[in-house]
């Protein structure tokens, strides 16, 4: 029922930002279910104040990987500037959840610049052994730095990876990058004979669920003229 409860709260978004306080009471629950939506309504509706932001720090420790991820993905989501938290997360690179790496990558490129301190870390899960964490170290590493190379190289060798939705979130994060993945062209063009059907099963709401779809959407942003034709 608290459960329930927290993602009735998550539903309604920063409208229910006077339920904060037991949202943070309810990081300290004993059911982790209870935890982990808490921490995800919080990076929905609440400010990065430092008693949210100390709160989610703490859950960060966990016992629970997707809890821990959840505060991963909160802290990301409030786009908190505080050090303490960048540090935490940036400690959370090295967590044996693969979910987690994933999310403290996510939230320090959500965070940007102020995350460059996190940086050495984020270089070294270009080489995990899982895509999606390469995939969101490399998309951090190009928000933190504002540097093409780096990651435009990774997520274009993860074009060619062997799962379908591995090419499809490679294609995404080229997409967000606009004309600064212009070297990942001749990558994406190849994509768009990557005849996969449809993948929307595995991916989910929110991702093109084709590479070939991928691929098109990211073109289209990366070369803005072949939008009009």
């Amino acid at each position: 029922m608290r459960g329930e409860a927290g993602l009735g709260i998550l539903s309604l978004g920063p409208k229910a930002r006077q339920a904060v306080p037991a949202l943070v009471r309810a990081l300290k629950d004993d059911a982790h279910e209870v935890r982990q939506v808490a921490a995800m309504a919080l990076g929905e509706i609440a400010l990065p104040d430092k008693n949210v932001t100390d709160a989610l720090i703490d859950t960060l420790k966990d016992n629970e990987g997707q809890g821990r991820a959840a505060s991963a993905h909160a802290l990301g989501k409030m786009r908190t500037k505080c050090k303490c938290a960048i540090d935490a997360l940036d400690m959370a690179l090295g967590d044996f959840d693969i979910l987690v790496r994933q999310e403290a990558a996510e939230a320090l490129g959500q965070i940007g610049p102020p995350a460059a301190s996190a940086i050495a870390n984020l270089e070294f899960l270009l080489d995990d052994a899982a895509w999606m964490v390469r995939c969101k170290a490399a998309y951090a590493l190009w928000r933190i730095e504002a540097k093409d190379g780096p990651a435009v190289d990774r997520l274009t060798n993860i074009l060619k990876h062997g799962d379908v939705k591995a090419r499809c979130t490679a294609a995404s994060c080229l997409a967000e990058m606009g004309p600064r993945a212009i070297r990942a062209v001749p990558a994406l063009v190849a994509a768009l004979r990557d005849g996969e059907p449809d993948c929307s099963s595995v991916i989910g709401s929110g991702y093109p669920t084709r590479p070939c779809t991928s691929a098109c959407i990211a073109l289209q942003r990366i070369v803005p003229f072949l939008h009009a034709n």
